[in-house]
């Protein structure tokens, strides 16, 4: 796909997947932030040295604080204006590493038309001289604030400055910094401890609502709801504050005070917060019915970006079949591309398949005139079209109509089962083009990618990136490719994989466009710890694909993240859990930090698997066991006997287990063509 002309490509086949292979490339070792191998030339058969190999392993020294071997590597490059800059930014490092700032400051000045290495190398001048020389810090800061739209420079930027102005004394600049932060990135409100120090010095009210704002993007609404009450009367941002915490209320399940806040609220100012709807859904969830029907009415007549959503309940709570047509009619007409539209197809189909009214079900999906982009919704009914001509005996026409799905829709959770159907566990019809597949980089970032500054790539392409999607260029999607792959070459899969989403939405289907499918699947499910997955799974019998999608599926990668259930690490292991099976498999434990090693994480994960795989016997109870418990799955099992999984996972009551059960059975639908299951006897 040529969606991006370079003036000079290069192909970069350099890839980081930590563990997926026993031997790193030294550029590989260097990003697993391993140096020493990176340094060690006895591991590697390769040419001798150039310039680039140079520069790497005098960033390696660096990196180990071998400062004069690297001063002494860099002195035997030749001058080449080609990698210059490189050389002086590399000798800033070693000027900064031995606190000489006014060398790096002079280093700096030599730089010549690097913008971008320019302010790279300003942060951490900046952030050198936080300590001892907070003026020129802040100086740098500023300046780097002013050149950059990184949105992780921007927030250490914006914590720096804070913490710098609030040093000296500039109380009215600190509390500028903190608004516009707290207003940028909510997640600078988990430093509320130091905000509340410097509190006496703000204004209490424009803190309390940034504060609570803040909480409020992040979801965490008891603790939006405690400072947003703190906001007085009669202030600037009292109205808004009001708002935010109606709907800290209403997300809080506290639907009598959602309404108590936001029905005072003039209209006007409900609507430009697209917050009117949240009236009516506070009255229809705690069972006002009639109150909630003129709330939605009401709506209605308002120019509310709700008016769809208000259509879909209306057409829920009516009880006469004559209005429910009208606002059916009504929504398909005015609102045909709306997601409610799907959802009102498929609630219909639903509760005939609940109900086991096979025909009815049947005469409603052969009847759905659907024009939607959502494949998955077309995945589903074409599936269940098939599954209801099953159950009529129509077993040819059913074959038939899977065949279709597995083709027409290979990357959805429907392929996979219709795979199991037609005995095809390995979905034959899909070609999976593996991760490690060359990717195109200019010849600049290939270089950069080479001498260890793959972040600095990593803040060109997301600056490029914005431009690109502020002017709806034709470049953004290649260079969101770029950016993904930086992102994955420095081990950040987390960032890879939502970089994508961010720009074609959760998943990717070939009849869009069956080139640029293929492209990103190796970017959307990546590999990393591969040798420890294979082990582990191998150990406790079970696919690693699983164990993958599994990890994908809870934490995206991030080895270190945590639930607001508390479950830890890369396979979302509850404490409490983690410590039974360090007594069950005779290891040692020492608490949560266990669990945010990469390798134990992987090891209690798919020993819990085996372990509930052996309770249960498939991979659909299991992972529901997985994600909601293994007692509600009992229960679960109890209420809705049956041996048809589809009917099964229609039934239950937790539509987050639902989505989680498909979306990593689908995952590993996908890992499966990636051979991860094929591992050699010892």
């Amino acid at each position: 796909m040529t969606r991006l002309i370079l003036c000079f490509i290069v192909v970069a086949s350099v890839h980081i997947s930590c563990l997926a292979s026993s031997i790193l490339t030294p550029v590989q070792a260097f990003y697993s932030e391993q140096y020493a191998i990176a340094l060690n030339p006895n591991l590697f058969q390769k040419k001798p040295d150039s310039d680039v190999d140079r520069l790497l392993k005098a960033h390696a020294l660096i990196k180990l604080g071998k400062l004069r071997k690297a001063s002494k590597l860099l002195n035997k490059i030749q001058d080449n204006s080609g990698i210059n800059n490189y050389i002086v930014y590399l000798n800033v490092q070693i000027a900064l590493s031995n606190k000489d700032s006014d060398e790096a400051e002079r280093l700096v000045g030599t730089l010549y038309n690097d913008p971008e290495l320019k302010v790279y190398t300003w942060t951490q001048l900046a952030i050198n001289m936080d300590d001892t020389q907070p003026k020129r810090a802040i100086y740098y800061h500023e300046l780097v604030r002013q050149e950059t739209q990184d949105s992780r420079v921007l927030a250490a930027t914006y914590r720096s400055l804070w913490a710098l102005y609030n040093r000296t004394k500039q109380w009215g600049k600190a509390q500028a910094i903190i608004i516009e932060w707290l207003n940028q990135y909510p997640e600078a409100v988990d430093h509320d401890y130091r905000i509340q120090y410097w509190s006496d010095q703000y204004d209490s009210n424009e803190m309390a609502y940034a504060i609570g704002y803040s909480y409020y993007k992040q979801r965490r609404y008891q603790e939006a709801t405690e400072s947003l009450r703190n906001v007085q009367r009669n202030t600037k941002v009292y109205a808004k504050a009001r708002v935010y915490l109606g709907l800290s209320y209403y997300f809080n399940y506290d639907f009598g005070n959602a309404i108590y806040v936001l029905k005072p609220i003039p209209d006007s100012i409900l609507l430009r917060h697209n917050a009117l709807i949240y009236i009516a859904r506070s009255y229809q969830r705690m069972g006002k019915k009639r109150e909630a029907i003129r709330a939605f009415q009401y709506i209605l007549k308002t120019d509310s970006i709700y008016v769809p959503n208000a259509l879909y309940y209306l057409h829920t709570l009516s009880d006469k079949s004559s209005n429910k047509k009208k606002y059916k009619e009504r929504l398909y007409k005015k609102y045909p591309q709306s997601q409610l539209v799907n959802q009102l197809v498929w609630t219909e189909v639903e509760a005939h398949l609940e109900n086991k009214d096979w025909a009815e079900a049947h005469r409603h999906l052969i009847n759905t005139s659907l024009i939607s982009t959502d494949t998955e919704l077309q995945a589903r009914l074409s599936y269940w079209t098939a599954k209801t001509k099953y159950y009529f005996g129509e077993f040819k026409e059913s074959n038939v109509i899977y065949n279709r799905v597995l083709k027409q829709f290979p990357y959805t959770y429907y392929a996979y089962r219709s795979s199991q159907l037609l005995n095809q566990p390995n979905g034959e019809a899909l070609q999976y083009h593996h991760i490690n597949q060359a990717t195109t980089l200019a010849h600049k970032d290939y270089l950069l990618v080479n001498i260890g500054l793959a972040d600095l790539v990593r803040q060109r392409l997301n600056q490029a990136l914005i431009i690109a999607k502020k002017n709806n260029t034709s470049d953004k999607e290649s260079l969101t490719h770029q950016l993904s792959y930086v992102y994955q070459l420095m081990g950040d899969y987390y960032a890879s994989i939502q970089t994508i989403r961010h720009q074609y939405g959760r998943s990717l289907y070939p009849q869009k466009d069956a080139e640029l499918s293929t492209q990103l699947q190796p970017l959307l499910y990546p590999t990393p710890y591969l040798e420890w997955v294979q082990a582990y799974s191998k150990k406790y019998n079970i696919p690693a694909s699983i164990a993958l999608a599994v990890m994908r599926e809870e934490s995206l990668f991030k080895t270190r993240t945590v639930s607001r259930a508390r479950a830890v690490g890369l396979m979302q292991i509850m404490p409490q859990t983690g410590k039974e099976i360090a007594q069950q498999l005779g290891v040692s434990w020492s608490g949560v930090f266990d669990l945010q090693d990469p390798q134990t994480n992987i090891q209690f994960g798919c020993y819990y698997l085996a372990r509930l795989y052996k309770q249960f016997g498939n991979w659909e109870h299991t992972l529901m066991a997985y994600n909601a418990g293994p007692n509600r799955v009992k229960q679960w099992k109890k209420a809705y006997p049956s041996n048809d999984m589809d009917w099964f996972l229609l039934m239950i009551p937790y539509d987050e287990t639902k989505h989680y059960v498909k979306h990593v059975l689908q995952s590993h639908f996908m890992y499966q063509k990636t051979g991860v299951n094929r591992v050699e006897s010892d």
